[in-house]
């Protein structure tokens, strides 16, 4: 996306503030409520579905490892930072932009719910897309970024698989 792309969204939220309180917070939330349920699936995979628990618990750990040892590494700048724009909230990370650590844990936690409820999944895969839509809209992520987070849950879920 274009530094055009960018200032326009944040003129548009900034004209707009109910959207712009909606989109922040709705961010925020998600991501709050995703690392509660994160923990909730994992106690709930311990007491019921124990065969599961080592290798859900296992995939998703590792992997998120992996994904902030690649973000450390690629030290990608985010919008704010290469087009110079001020994001929706306040943000001051430096760099580590890709992949979108945030758009992988959701998805990662997705696809680890269709372990325990196929609609789980499905509700978790479409809470996904709103989050990953709100890292955009806010300008603290790229595209790329968000897209590269959704690959590596992908890639990651694999395991699960197995």
């Amino acid at each position: 996306m274009s530094k055009e792309f960018y200032q326009n969204i944040i003129s548009f939220m900034n004209a707009h503030k109910t959207l712009k309180n909606i989109t922040v917070v709705m961010g925020k939330a998600i991501t709050i409520f995703t690392y509660i349920y994160a923990g909730a699936l994992a106690t709930y995979t311990f007491f019921f579905i124990r065969d599961r628990f080592l290798p859900c618990l296992l995939v998703t750990g590792i992997s998120f490892i992996a994904v902030s040892i690649i973000r450390y590494f690629i030290n990608a700048p985010r919008p704010y930072e290469k087009y110079g724009i001020t994001p929706l909230y306040n943000k001051k990370t430096k760099g580590k932009s890709f992949p979108s650590r945030h758009t992988f844990s959701i998805f990662i936690i997705a696809f680890t719910s269709f372990v325990v409820n196929a609609w789980l999944g499905c509700v978790f895969l479409l809470i996904g897309v709103i989050l990953a839509a709100t890292r955009l809209l806010c300008g603290v992520h790229f595209v790329k970024d968000i897209v590269a987070g959704f690959i590596c849950a992908c890639i990651s879920a694999l395991f699960l698989l197995i």
